[in-house]
């Protein structure tokens, strides 16, 4: 460019510029909110005893459901613990999200088949009948967290808000 000189006054974009840097900075706002929402979303889910990309659980077996002492109709549940489980943890603008519920990967996975044995007594009662030992055939997989299609755009327009300036 020959012979044309501009002047640009670029103090609001610098302001703009500082602005995002701070809230770039700090991420926390934001990935708390994300966190509440993944929570809500989850909750929802397991209310809807549905795994995170909506294909519903695999059914409670006949046996099983028969000799469960309560939410009969109700996958996952029995006192409710792994339902209010899930939990979220905002530190050095990162997000951990799951669940504080040991038995949640057991069930999230699935498990191949497995023997129970009695830990401090001669035999166990299992369905009405006492035995020394049970061979389970295994979890099925209930995928118990998991981000879906809608959480993704929920997540985005989550990040859209927080870095409208």
């Amino acid at each position: 460019m020959t012979g044309t000189t501009m002047e640009y006054d670029h103090s609001p974009a610098l302001e703009l510029l500082d602005k995002l840097q701070e809230k770039l900075d700090d991420l926390s706002p934001a990935l708390g909110d994300i966190g509440e929402y993944l929570t809500n979303a989850h909750e929802e889910r397991f209310k809807q005893q549905v795994a995170p990309d909506g294909t519903p659980w695999a059914p409670l077996s006949p046996s099983y459901q028969r000799t469960k002492a309560k939410n009969k109709n109700r996958i996952l549940v029995l006192n409710g613990y792994m339902e209010k489980s899930y939990r979220y943890q905002v530190s050095d603008n990162e997000l951990n999200f799951g669940t504080n519920n040991p038995n949640a990967a057991h069930h999230h996975f699935g498990t191949k088949p497995y023997t129970i044995k009695p830990k401090s007594k001669k035999a166990l009662a299992f369905g009405g009948v006492v035995v020394k030992k049970v061979n389970h055939p295994g979890l099925k997989a209930r995928p118990l967290i998991g981000v879906s299609e809608a959480d993704n755009e929920e997540i985005l327009q989550l990040l859209s808000e927080h870095l409208d300036l």
